[in-house]
């Protein structure tokens, strides 16, 4: 069957590659890329279902294990070169609104202030003055007087 798929796939323009089991398709879908990927259920050694279900499983495992983006080998630099300037762009934009000396966190945007993890309930005028120690205070350790 693999073999007359091949020869008709071929013969209409198509580049084909032919894994002979469930262990080599594997193998063959993550060391190159592919537009079309066809199974067969009943590939020997592993299923075309559990060989499907590996390939979503590496890159959900990927995103879940706090990765921001999967990229699948073979890729090309300027795809790579983009999705780091991204990532960079919101990095930057996020840890501006975030301000921390030691255990000291101040967030910009909300005005929540935490220590040692326990929020800290300031009125304006010492939250605005706290916010306006950035130089001297978020730019050195800041000393607890202890």
């Amino acid at each position: 069957m693999a073999e007359l798929l091949r020869r008709g796939l071929t013969k209409e323009g198509h580049a084909v590659t032919i894994a002979v089991d469930g262990v080599k398709g594997l193998e063959e879908a993550q060391t190159h890329t592919f537009d079309m990927i066809l199974l067969d259920i009943m590939l020997p050694a592993v299923d075309g279902l559990k060989v499907a279900r590996r390939l979503r499983a590496d890159v959900v495992r990927g995103l879940d294990a706090g990765a921001d983006y999967y990229l699948t080998k073979p890729f090309s630099f300027e795809v790579l070169s983009a999705r780091v300037r991204v990532i960079a762009r919101r990095i930057s934009a996020s840890s501006t609104s975030m301000l921390q000396v030691g255990d000291l966190r101040l967030n910009t945007e909300t005005h929540d202030v935490h220590r040692a993890g326990r929020v800290i309930v300031l009125t304006r005028t010492e939250y605005v003055l706290l916010e306006a120690w950035e130089g001297p205070v978020w730019g050195s350790p800041l000393r607890d007087g202890s």
